[in-house]
């Protein structure tokens, strides 16, 4: 198989990943509608999460399965933002308490946040993960400490918080992790040097 036939194949393998992405988005739906229905909103359970990715690993080669099981990963964590998005949507009141004492200026340019997430490998990477899939940048992290269970850290993310698509993003971090706090909203006085220009 040449380069191009390889390439080719690769293309059809990708229409045909995104096919089995819908379906599998049409049942995160179908499962927060029942969670709505239900009342018991939380989406994001890593106990259930770790038997997925267990059971999905069995059987991957050993030189393949990091890789396979970052992508499952994302999978996961792309099904419970669309999970929360459509929540929040059904029910913006559930966020209010977030913001309820924050000044957000009309030109907003971050927002500074405090924050506990699991001592677990890659926990802070699916919380910068998630800020990066919603358009934000990075512009500062301090570590806090922790307990040996939990992590704490400050960050200062670079983001319009009038965009609704940020105030889900909040409202999933704030249910993802513990001692979620929106420290300061600042406008573009508050950003780096070099984020000005």
């Amino acid at each position: 198989m040449n380069l191009e036939e390889a390439r080719g194949r690769i293309d059809d393998l990708d229409l045909e990943i995104r096919d089995l992405l819908m379906r599998r988005m049409d049942m995160s739906r179908a499962v927060a509608e029942y969670k709505k229905r239900s009342g018991d909103t939380a989406v994001y359970r890593p106990d259930r999460e770790k038997k997925i990715l267990s059971s999905l690993g069995e059987g991957v080669p050993e030189d393949r399965r990091n890789a396979y099981l970052a992508v499952v990963r994302k999978i996961l964590q792309g099904s419970r933002g669309y999970q929360y998005s459509l929540l929040y949507d059904w029910d913006p009141g559930a966020a209010e308490e977030l913001f309820r004492d924050i000044r957000i200026p009309e030109k907003c340019a971050g927002v500074r946040l405090g924050l506990k997430c699991p001592n677990s490998p890659g926990a802070l990477a699916a919380v910068l993960s998630v800020a990066g899939d919603a358009g934000c940048g990075l512009a500062g992290i301090v570590p806090l400490g922790g307990d040996g269970e939990y992590a704490g850290f400050e960050l200062k993310v670079l983001c319009d918080m009038n965009r609704t698509e940020i105030k889900k993003l909040m409202y999933q971090l704030s249910v993802e992790n513990r001692d979620f706090k929106i420290l300061e909203v600042f406008g573009p006085e508050g950003c780096p040097e070099e984020e000005k220009e």
